[in-house]
């Protein structure tokens, strides 16, 4: 490699004393939480809409979802969606999570496991146990509730639902 005779080398001199005063406020911040993920502030099937609204926006940073026929939905009552979904597919909660955000206020979604440490932390996301005393419970309190239909393996098919 041949240096090029055009080039003109430059040297930036920082403050000395501005960069170490950088270094040890970026070091605090780093060093204390920023913003607490969570707060133990939950509602009556145990939904923190801190946390929903964190895991909302990560989610928003990694998949992008459109929202279509929303002004058809109840604001205040409540009201059951079904979408259509793979086996092993999060359409349920990735729906639920922009509902929650699209309508402000929170939207459930059935079919959370009962098992820790899972069961735990979907329940803080606003899911329901797959009965169906959860669900009327939620539908009689003005929730909206967004359910799976069973998967099917071809893409044009729609699952059956359990009533």
């Amino acid at each position: 490699m041949t240096a090029d005779p055009d080039y003109e080398a430059r040297v930036l001199r920082l403050p000395v004393e501005r960069s170490i005063t950088a270094v040890r406020k970026a070091a605090a911040t780093v060093a204390r939480p920023l913003v607490p993920y969570a707060t133990w502030s939950v509602d009556d099937w145990g939904r923190d809409p801190r946390l929903v609204d964190v895991i909302g926006l990560m989610s928003r940073a990694r998949w992008n979802v459109s929202l279509g026929g929303v002004d058809h939905l109840p604001r205040r009552r409540s009201g059951l969606i079904v979408v259509n979904a793979r086996r092993f597919a999060l359409a349920p909660i990735f729906t639920a999570l922009a509902l929650t955000a699209e309508l402000d206020r929170p939207v459930r979604f059935v079919g959370r496991p009962d098992v820790a440490p899972f069961g735990a932390g979907l329940r803080r996301l606003g899911g329901l146990l797959d009965r169906p005393d959860e669900l009327l419970g939620a539908l009689r309190a003005g929730e909206l509730v967004v359910m799976g239909a069973r998967p099917e393996h071809h893409p044009r098919r729609v699952g059956t639902v359990d009533h």
